[in-house]
Protein backbone atom coordinates (compact mmCIF):
# COMPACT_ATOMS: atom_id res chain seq x y z
CA UNK A 1 0.00 0.00 0.00
CA UNK A 2 1.57 3.21 -1.05
CA UNK A 3 0.41 6.69 -0.75
CA UNK A 4 1.65 9.24 -2.88
CA UNK A 5 1.00 12.94 -2.13
CA UNK A 6 -1.86 15.35 -3.57
CA UNK A 7 -2.78 18.60 -3.77
CA UNK A 8 -5.20 18.76 -0.52
CA UNK A 9 -2.79 17.26 1.57
CA UNK A 10 -0.16 20.21 1.31
CA UNK A 11 0.25 22.14 -1.57
CA UNK A 12 -3.93 23.72 -1.35
CA UNK A 13 -3.72 23.61 2.63
CA UNK A 14 -3.41 27.14 4.02
CA UNK A 15 -0.45 26.38 5.61
CA UNK A 16 1.55 24.52 3.20
CA UNK A 17 4.90 23.79 4.41
CA UNK A 18 2.75 22.38 7.74
CA UNK A 19 1.15 20.79 5.21
CA UNK A 20 4.15 19.24 3.77
CA UNK A 21 5.68 18.22 7.32
CA UNK A 22 2.49 16.34 8.55
CA UNK A 23 2.78 14.22 5.01
CA UNK A 24 6.28 13.26 5.75
CA UNK A 25 5.74 12.25 9.02
CA UNK A 26 2.44 10.33 8.81
CA UNK A 27 2.43 9.22 5.40
CA UNK A 28 5.75 9.12 3.76
CA UNK A 29 6.82 5.27 3.66
CA UNK A 30 3.84 4.44 4.36
CA UNK A 31 4.27 1.26 2.89
CA UNK A 32 7.18 0.48 5.20
CA UNK A 33 4.36 0.02 8.11
CA UNK A 34 3.62 -3.46 6.17
CA UNK A 35 5.46 -6.47 5.49
CA UNK A 36 6.45 -6.74 1.57
CA UNK A 37 8.52 -8.49 -0.70
CA UNK A 38 8.42 -5.23 -3.38
CA UNK A 39 11.95 -4.36 -4.67
CA UNK A 40 10.80 -0.78 -4.13
CA UNK A 41 13.50 2.41 -5.49
CA UNK A 42 13.33 5.80 -3.85
CA UNK A 43 14.51 8.71 -5.43
CA UNK A 44 17.22 9.97 -2.66
CA UNK A 45 16.20 13.18 -2.71
CA UNK A 46 12.57 12.90 -2.73
CA UNK A 47 11.83 9.17 -1.19
CA UNK A 48 8.28 9.62 -2.32
CA UNK A 49 9.39 9.00 -5.59
CA UNK A 50 9.00 4.95 -5.86
CA UNK A 51 9.72 2.17 -8.79
CA UNK A 52 9.29 -1.02 -8.70
CA UNK A 53 9.26 -3.93 -11.16
CA UNK A 54 7.39 -6.68 -10.81
CA UNK A 55 6.49 -9.35 -13.26
CA UNK A 56 8.60 -7.48 -16.68
CA UNK A 57 6.02 -4.21 -15.86
CA UNK A 58 7.79 -0.99 -14.14
CA UNK A 59 5.91 0.66 -11.56
CA UNK A 60 6.35 4.55 -10.77
CA UNK A 61 4.86 6.63 -8.21
CA UNK A 62 5.84 10.45 -8.31
CA UNK A 63 5.01 13.39 -6.47
CA UNK A 64 3.50 15.39 -8.97
CA UNK A 65 0.12 17.89 -7.78
CA UNK A 66 -2.12 19.81 -9.14
CA UNK A 67 -3.18 23.16 -6.95
CA UNK A 68 -1.93 26.41 -6.78
CA UNK A 69 1.95 27.00 -7.15
CA UNK A 70 2.75 29.21 -3.83
CA UNK A 71 6.53 28.68 -4.31
CA UNK A 72 7.50 28.86 -7.94
CA UNK A 73 11.30 27.99 -6.84
CA UNK A 74 9.87 24.63 -4.72
CA UNK A 75 7.61 23.93 -7.77
CA UNK A 76 10.42 23.81 -10.91
CA UNK A 77 12.36 22.00 -7.72
CA UNK A 78 9.38 18.64 -7.48
CA UNK A 79 9.24 19.35 -11.50
CA UNK A 80 12.80 18.74 -12.31
CA UNK A 81 13.06 15.69 -9.48
CA UNK A 82 9.69 13.96 -10.84
CA UNK A 83 11.31 14.45 -14.74
CA UNK A 84 14.81 13.17 -13.60
CA UNK A 85 13.01 10.10 -11.44
CA UNK A 86 11.20 9.02 -14.46
CA UNK A 87 14.14 9.76 -17.06
CA UNK A 88 16.43 7.36 -14.24
CA UNK A 89 13.46 4.92 -14.20
CA UNK A 90 12.89 4.16 -17.81
CA UNK A 91 16.67 4.33 -18.68
CA UNK A 92 17.94 1.87 -15.33
CA UNK A 93 15.44 -1.00 -16.10
CA UNK A 94 15.85 -2.41 -19.80
CA UNK A 95 13.90 -5.87 -18.68
CA UNK A 96 10.70 -4.08 -18.70
CA UNK A 97 8.03 -4.65 -21.46
CA UNK A 98 5.71 -1.62 -19.84
CA UNK A 99 5.04 1.13 -17.50
CA UNK A 100 2.33 1.94 -15.32
CA UNK A 101 2.88 5.39 -13.42
CA UNK A 102 0.98 6.34 -11.22
CA UNK A 103 0.49 10.53 -9.48
CA UNK A 104 -2.32 12.96 -8.16
CA UNK A 105 -2.03 15.00 -11.35
CA UNK A 106 -1.61 15.08 -15.09
CA UNK A 107 1.46 16.30 -16.83
CA UNK A 108 -0.15 19.59 -18.29
CA UNK A 109 1.80 21.79 -20.81
CA UNK A 110 0.48 24.85 -18.87
CA UNK A 111 0.93 23.12 -15.03
CA UNK A 112 3.80 21.27 -15.80
CA UNK A 113 5.19 22.65 -18.53
CA UNK A 114 9.27 21.18 -18.04
CA UNK A 115 8.00 18.27 -16.54
CA UNK A 116 5.59 17.42 -19.29
CA UNK A 117 8.16 17.79 -22.42
CA UNK A 118 10.47 15.41 -20.53
CA UNK A 119 7.89 13.15 -19.95
CA UNK A 120 6.63 13.11 -23.46
CA UNK A 121 10.47 12.98 -24.87
CA UNK A 122 11.61 10.09 -22.79
CA UNK A 123 8.06 8.26 -23.02
CA UNK A 124 8.60 8.56 -26.88
CA UNK A 125 12.22 7.16 -26.88
CA UNK A 126 11.00 4.22 -24.56
CA UNK A 127 8.35 3.21 -26.84
CA UNK A 128 6.61 0.86 -24.82
CA UNK A 129 3.25 1.02 -24.00
CA UNK A 130 2.93 3.09 -20.71
CA UNK A 131 -0.46 3.32 -18.43
CA UNK A 132 -0.27 6.54 -16.60
CA UNK A 133 -3.18 6.68 -13.95
CA UNK A 134 -3.90 9.79 -12.18
CA UNK A 135 -6.74 11.62 -10.27
CA UNK A 136 -7.15 15.56 -10.08
CA UNK A 137 -9.51 16.24 -12.88
CA UNK A 138 -11.96 15.04 -10.93
CA UNK A 139 -13.98 12.98 -13.45
CA UNK A 140 -13.51 9.73 -15.53
CA UNK A 141 -11.66 9.90 -18.66
CA UNK A 142 -9.12 7.08 -20.74
CA UNK A 143 -7.59 8.33 -23.43
CA UNK A 144 -4.39 8.90 -25.56
CA UNK A 145 -3.42 12.54 -24.38
CA UNK A 146 0.52 13.08 -26.30
CA UNK A 147 0.21 12.96 -30.48
CA UNK A 148 3.93 12.77 -29.78
CA UNK A 149 3.99 9.92 -27.46
CA UNK A 150 1.12 7.52 -28.33
CA UNK A 151 1.83 4.90 -27.06
CA UNK A 152 0.92 6.77 -23.41
CA UNK A 153 -2.73 6.20 -22.50
CA UNK A 154 -4.04 7.74 -19.34
CA UNK A 155 -6.78 7.01 -17.00
CA UNK A 156 -7.86 9.67 -14.71
CA UNK A 157 -10.40 8.93 -11.87
CA UNK A 158 -13.56 10.11 -11.08
CA UNK A 159 -13.02 12.39 -7.48
CA UNK A 160 -12.89 10.36 -4.41
CA UNK A 161 -15.57 8.18 -3.21
CA UNK A 162 -17.58 8.41 -6.06
CA UNK A 163 -16.90 5.44 -7.67
CA UNK A 164 -16.17 1.79 -6.45
CA UNK A 165 -12.41 0.92 -6.50
CA UNK A 166 -10.55 0.27 -9.81
CA UNK A 167 -8.89 -3.02 -10.28
CA UNK A 168 -5.90 -2.59 -12.76
CA UNK A 169 -4.37 -5.58 -14.60
CA UNK A 170 -1.63 -5.22 -17.27
CA UNK A 171 -0.39 -8.41 -19.13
Amino acid sequence: FFILPGDIEWNDCQFPKDGWKYWKKHLALFDQKFKHDLPVSRQKKRTENIAWLENEILFVGLSLVGGRVHDQTEWAAFLKDAADWVEKSFSCREEFKAAVIFAHAFPSQSRHGAFAKRFIDASRKLNRPILYIHGDGHTWRKDSPFADAPKVIRVQLTQGGKENLLLVTVK
